[in-house]
């Protein structure tokens, strides 16, 4: 089932995040310079386990991405994209979240 996503502004800057039983990912903004911030973390910390955070512009083929295996997050990965729409996401284990076009401006 897809998870939504709920967005909180703080001043300049926007915080998403989207939640599942093992993990967050936030998707931090500014307005001002147009840069975007993923972030993949665990929600109990443990042994290593293949992680992922990831973004891009959307419509494009290459994703920042910052895959390994972490105890706690993966993490951060930045794209900049004042004006376009970015697809963005993260994942730990078999478990992920991807959003496309979101945080058009």
């Amino acid at each position: 089932m897809p998870h939504r996503s709920h967005t909180a502004h703080r001043g300049e800057h926007g915080v998403t995040a989207n939640s599942a039983c093992s993990r967050s990912v936030y998707l931090t903004f500014s307005g001002v310079t147009g840069e975007n911030c993923v972030v993949t973390i665990r929600d109990n910390p443990g042994p290593r386990l293949p992680m992922n955070a990831y973004v891009r512009l959307s419509g494009t083929t290459t994703w920042n991405q910052d895959p390994g295996n972490f105890t706690t997050y993966a993490g951060p990965v930045y794209v900049s994209a004042p004006h376009h729409c970015i697809d963005w996401g993260g994942s730990i284990s078999n478990e992920g979240f991807t959003e496309f076009n979101s945080h058009c401006s």
